[in-house]
């Protein structure tokens, strides 16, 4: 599936989720990407291209500095960096409010052309305080197919149970009938 950001992504939708509906699709936050109908989760994703050096630490601060602004109390549970110096990552988990927590990965990827430039993704998982650890599997096997998109469709990262994976398919522009 695709999204439309400022730059498409593409990824696969976990097991047990599905798309969202026109409706769903679009949030303050960022494009819904995925809707689990049965525990009340969604994945969202938000980018932006971004010059300069502001690292992921702050890009999270900031994040945190919204939902703060907008009346919700938020505490940091975790955060942690991840990957490499070129593909650079930062995971954090929030509880925000007393029953809602947020997995939040950043993502930043250099831009090919111009290595002034880079897109900076936030994955976010929301779920209850009761969900977060049933989901966190799906949500982390989510991340693993999260790439740029081609414009061609492109074979995901296998799973790790070896099953056959569909190839990506091309999300409906939100208000579209698919």
């Amino acid at each position: 599936m695709t999204t439309t950001m400022p730059f498409p992504i593409e990824f696969v939708i976990p097991d047990g989720w599905r798309a969202p509906s026109a409706r769903e699709a679009e949030t303050p936050d960022g494009v819904v990407a995925a809707v689990h109908p049965e525990q009340a989760a969604t994945i969202t994703a938000a980018g932006e291209l971004m010059a300069g050096e502001t690292g992921l630490p702050e890009i999270a601060d900031h994040a945190i500095a919204m939902l703060r602004r907008s009346g919700a109390h938020v505490e940091v549970l975790s955060r942690t960096e991840v990957g490499t110096p070129d593909s650079p990552g930062l995971a954090q988990i929030l509880l925000v409010g007393p029953e809602t927590v947020q997995c939040q990965a950043f993502l930043a990827m250099v831009d090919v052309e111009d290595s002034r430039k880079r897109a900076v993704l936030r994955i976010v998982l929301t779920t209850s305080r009761d969900h977060v650890e049933a989901l966190v599997g799906d949500f982390q096997r989510f991340l693993g197919t999260v790439r740029l998109a081609t414009g061609e469709a492109a074979q995901p990262a296998p799973r790790p149970e070896e099953r056959p994976v569909p190839r990506h398919t091309r999300a409906v522009a939100p208000g579209e009938n698919t």
